[in-house]
């Protein structure tokens, strides 16, 4: 009886601890130096790893004066090492046809625990940026993304965006848009 009551109490703190609003910035400061505005959103899950599939992908939207763009992504795909090199694409497969082509602005390789959303893990990771050019932040606005395509070391991974989580990810474009107007 006492490990039900325990487990019915904490049950709600646990799941709220989890929670990530959809329509609030994680992060909207003004550098002192530059007086650059910079708001960036939470951090979103697009993919989940799996059983069969270790790939993991954790995404935020950010803006520098809502003149430049970027997509970051924390990316993890299991227990092997990889590289994204420099100007390696990110096709971003929207709803209705259309394809949306980043690129990575770094060279970046993996190591243990990065990329990793809640803890350091045993699983190989990163964290990438993509700058977005403006017609395509434009696009990704008002577009469902229904699947993406990650490029690595001549190789690609591909994932579904299941349900809301294509929505979410136009949702996030459009809000950290609309911050710079407040």
């Amino acid at each position: 009886m006492r490990s039900l009551f325990l487990l019915l109490f904490l049950l709600p703190v646990a799941t709220h601890a989890q929670y990530i609003p959809p329509d609030e910035l994680e992060e909207s400061y003004t550098d002192k130096v530059t007086n650059q505005s910079t708001k960036c959103t939470y951090w979103h899950v697009l993919r989940r790893a799996t059983m069969r599939n270790p790939l993991s992908i954790w995404y935020r939207v950010s803006a520098i004066d809502n003149t430049r763009h970027y997509l970051e992504l924390k990316v993890t795909m299991g227990g092997d090492g990889f590289l994204v090199a420099r100007n390696q694409p990110l096709d971003l497969f929207l709803l209705g046809g259309k394809a949306v082509t980043l690129y990575n602005s770094q060279y970046t390789h993996s190591c243990k625990g990065c990329g990793n959303r809640h803890d350091n893990g045993d699983k190989q990771g990163v964290t990438l940026t993509y700058p977005i050019p403006d017609e395509d932040f434009k696009l990704l606005r008002n577009a469902f993304v229904d699947r993406i395509r990650l490029h690595y070391e001549g190789k690609y991974i591909g994932a579904d965006i299941h349900g809301s989580n294509g929505d979410l990810f136009r949702e996030q474009m459009d809000l950290v848009f609309h911050a710079h107007e407040n």
